[in-house]
């Protein structure tokens, strides 16, 4: 498999490590009545469009291997969200990356300088010009429309790279940011105690620039664990596993099939209406002819309202 295609394999991630905790078509927004029914039924989950800063701490652990090759990223940063009002039940979150506090790479994903090319950039300082945002609603699903047009999101002008710069990690990961700092997407309903939510979905996600859309069947089913008092505020914890799969035919006539496996746990503050923290594992594999990957991901990130 092309090292093309293992790029684009990889920039999955960012689409499919929370997103796939999705529970409904994007642009739903509940009113007053509704919030009120599902708060009546249990314990209702919701961002709140509060102007302020929330601090966040993420490890991440990355791992890839199959098609001849392996590569693993292990990752510790600051970073902070902004959040401000975005009007119509909408939020607007922007980041920025405060530090890194350590950054190991391995394998495919070491850059190493090639005759002839600009050397790559510092994939830590790559990381620390790192900005962007997103556009959500009070469930966290994401507007991408909006999100699309916001100035944070800009992209800069091809034309003035240069055409002999070489592609580096650092610039990857810069890319991939957004999805693995994005909040989790929250259920319709309100949490019963103990009593597993399950809820299915259908949608067509665009994985990668040149790829065709993709059906994803996704079921994802929410379980509260407890919910109780700490530090004067109401913590909630949820229990999330999920199993998503698609496939589409690529323009070389082969089929491009993914299969994702979610588990993870959330404390959100009931609060606030914010998680407090998140661990995540995600476990993607691939398959294209008769070539196919394996990409393990491991989120831990912990938030703190400003």
């Amino acid at each position: 498999m092309p090292r093309l295609a293992r790029l684009r394999a990889v920039a999955v991630v960012a689409l499919l490590v929370v997103p796939v905790l999705a529970c409904e078509p994007k642009g739903s927004v509940a009113g007053p009545g509704d919030v009120k029914a599902a708060q009546a039924k249990g314990t209702l989950l919701r961002y709140q469009a509060t102007a302020r800063a929330v601090k966040t701490q993420t490890k991440i652990h990355f791992r890839l291997a199959g098609g001849g090759q392996q590569g693993e990223i292990k990752s510790a940063l600051a970073a902070t969200l902004a959040f401000s009002d975005g009007g119509s039940g909408k939020v607007n979150v922007t980041y920025r990356v405060d530090a890194v506090d350590s950054l190991d790479l391995g394998g495919m994903m070491q850059s190493k300088p090639k005759e002839g090319v600009t050397p790559p950039p510092d994939p830590k300082q790559k990381l620390l010009e790192a900005k962007g945002g997103w556009v959500m609603d009070l469930r966290g699903q994401v507007d991408d429309a909006a999100t699309k047009s916001m100035p944070e999101n800009a992209k800069p002008d091809p034309s003035k790279a240069g055409d002999k710069a070489q592609p580096d990690t650092g610039s990857m990961m810069k890319e991939l940011l957004a999805g693995m700092l994005r909040l989790p997407e929250l259920p319709e309903q309100g949490l019963e105690l103990g009593k597993p939510l399950k809820v299915e979905k259908q949608e067509q996600q665009q994985l990668s620039e040149g790829i065709p859309k993709m059906p994803i069947e996704s079921e994802t089913t929410y379980t509260l664990v407890s919910v109780k008092q700490e530090g004067g505020k109401d913590l909630a914890e949820v229990k999330v596993e999920a199993e998503a799969s698609g496939a589409t035919e690529l323009q070389q006539g082969a089929m491009l099939t993914v299969d994702t496996t979610t588990a993870g746990t959330m404390v959100f503050d009931l609060t606030s209406g914010v998680p407090i923290r998140a661990n995540w594992q995600v476990t993607q594999n691939f398959a294209f002819g008769d070539q196919s990957q394996e990409i393990s991901t491991q989120i831990e990130s912990t938030y703190t309202p400003g």
